[in-house]
């Protein structure tokens, strides 16, 4: 039976909504060898199952991207070996994953007309990443207004 890893953390990635899991390798006895880690992941409180990733013998850690915003992650891991699967290590960690976005680049207006009446175009380098969405706010005489 492999023995499960130790030291397992969990941080936030940056400028995605991830985490960066790392772990230490357990000492295993003689003539046993690691072959990989398998890395669970799921919301906490669901009933889902396990979201899992396999990866190989000499890493120890792995980002998981592509989890919800404001959600709490159980994480757990396990080592591999030429027996199988030994034991998972931390099941309880937990993890808040909030990520702010990066900041929008390349920010250009430019005057136009519209039917007629003057109008701002507004454009930008779009951000790389799934889920997001824009919000332009501007402002005429004092009052702030928000379009999609």
């Amino acid at each position: 039976d492999a023995s499960a890893p130790t030291n397992v953390m969990a941080s936030p990635l940056s400028g995605q909504v991830g985490i960066r899991v790392s772990w230490t390798a357990p000492t295993l006895p003689t003539g046993l060898s690691i072959t990989g880690y398998s890395i669970q992941h799921k919301i906490k409180g669901m009933s889902m199952t396990n979201v899992e990733v396999t990866v190989g013998a000499g890493t120890t850690q792995r980002d998981i991207s592509g989890l919800q915003s404001s959600t709490e992650y159980r994480i757990r891991v396990a080592t591999i070996t030429g027996l199988g699967t030994g034991p998972y290590c931390c099941q309880t960690i937990a993890l808040l994953t909030t990520t702010v976005p990066p900041q929008v680049q390349g920010v250009t207006v430019t005057r136009g007309v519209s039917g007629g009446s003057p109008s701002l175009n507004v454009s930008w380098t779009a951000v790389s990443g799934s889920g997001i969405t824009y919000t332009v706010r501007y402002s005429t005489n004092s009052v702030t207004r928000t379009e999609p």
